[in-house]
């Protein structure tokens, strides 16, 4: 019984904060009050039924995009239910910290994007999360297109490592000439060694603007000028 608005998140991340993983609930119910027999005590017969866990998460939002579609098939997947919605909480639909880390797993394979366990607590609804995926950078799809192109491979996440896919020197002077064609900036070879991910060579795709020459130097007064002074 509660009346905690954040009902049930707030409780929950109260437990876990003093419980393991699996003496945490995973369904809640709401109510307004205890039912009790006559001796004063909890009617256990009269307590409401939780909701099928196939219902529960299809009742929270279809997905919008295809992030969120396949987020809610990988949650379905893991926490082995018929749908989940996009705004049901992973841990109250019955999640953990394996389950979690196994999700993760699969998105990491899936959109190539490491998160840590963290991200999970912080972002638990499948909305949430389809947003910390979301490129944070413009150049970011356009650049994995480039490197899938490159590394003949069928998609490249923001954080895989170009060389750890496979890549080597002749193939990143191939993709920096293809960044230098598309997105007009020459980059070293270096650079794409100190940022081999897209999420992180993205934000160095912005052509710097051409700097203002500077009027010439005056080396002394001018004819005009000398004979002026005389």
């Amino acid at each position: 019984v509660t009346t905690e608005p954040d009902f049930p998140g707030a409780i929950r991340a109260s437990l876990a904060a003093q419980l393991p993983d699996y003496m945490v609930p995973g369904t809640w119910v709401r109510m307004d009050a205890l039912p009790l027999n006559a001796n004063g005590k909890v009617d256990r017969r009269a307590l409401p039924e939780p909701a099928a866990p196939g219902r529960a998460g299809a009742a929270n939002g279809a997905p919008r995009n295809e992030t969120e579609s396949t987020l809610a098939t990988l949650w379905a997947e893991i926490l082995k239910r018929d749908s989940v919605g996009i705004h049901a909480n992973f841990f109250e639909l019955g999640g953990h910290s394996l389950l979690a880390i196994r999700l993760l797993g699969k998105i990491a394979k899936q959109f190539g994007v490491r998160l840590p366990l963290r991200a999970l607590f912080d972002a638990p609804t499948v909305e949430q999360l389809a947003e910390v995926l979301t490129p944070k950078h413009p150049m970011e799809a356009s650049l994995a297109t480039l490197w899938a192109d490159v590394l003949k491979r069928e998609r490249v996440g923001r954080d895989e490592d170009f060389f750890a896919m496979g890549g080597h020197s002749l193939l990143a002077i191939r993709l920096l000439g293809r960044v230098a064609k598309q997105f007009g900036v020459r980059l070293q070879l270096r650079t794409l060694f100190d940022h081999p991910t897209v999420a992180r060579l993205a934000p160095l795709l912005v052509s710097p603007e051409p700097a203002t020459p500077a009027p010439p130097a005056s080396t002394g007064p001018t004819r005009r000028s000398r004979t002026a002074l005389e």
